[in-house]
């Protein structure tokens, strides 16, 4: 068996990896060239897409009708927004001043329903949480009965008949406090 030696058969191998190389690196140029094409197509045709939109709202922003109902809607949200202002000052303030409420129609209906036939009120003022009752009665024992009254409210604290004075009808002072009761 004879085998033949070539002398040439390394450089054969070269050459053909030579053109193997050659081939990827077109290939791959070519699908680089092809994204960049793409892109630059997609970019475009986005670009126009854009221009032509910007276009469309400029002509519509250069209607009159638009610009006067673009003005109204400018003037309304001011106004808006300087109502909701002081909707929010009024709201602190009427929270403020119901957390102040002292005398409400429940304590008010309290108060009279402590009243015996034979007294009435003729003044009441209230400061903080001290009220100052002034009533009068046709009987002495009527104003112990709105003392005893009062001291029953759920409340009412410190009930002080300060001073009792006769002229016909029996005058008399009556100071109490109230409880800081929620």
């Amino acid at each position: 068996m004879r085998t033949d030696l070539n002398f040439f058969s390394p450089y054969q191998g070269i050459k053909k990896e030579k053109s193997d190389s050659k081939k990827y690196i077109y290939f791959a140029s070519g699908v680089i060239g092809a994204i960049i094409i793409g892109s630059l197509i997609w970019n475009t045709v986005n670009i126009y897409k854009v221009q032509s939109e910007i276009d469309d709202y400029n002509t519509k922003l250069s209607d009159n009708t638009l610009k006067a109902k673009l003005k109204e809607s400018g003037e309304i949200t001011v106004k808006t927004a300087s109502l909701n202002l002081y909707d929010q000052d009024f709201t602190e303030l009427a929270t403020a001043i119901k957390s102040r409420e002292v005398i409400d129609i429940d304590l008010l209906n309290a108060l009279s329903s402590t009243l015996p036939s034979e007294v009435c009120f003729t003044s009441i003022d209230v400061q903080k949480n001290k009220i100052k009752i002034i009533a009068e009665a046709t009987r002495r024992s009527a104003i112990g009965e709105l003392e005893h009254n009062l001291n029953s409210l759920k409340n009412v604290q410190n009930v002080y008949v300060s001073k009792i004075v006769e002229t016909g009808v029996y005058s008399c002072e009556i100071e109490c406090s109230l409880k800081d009761v929620e």
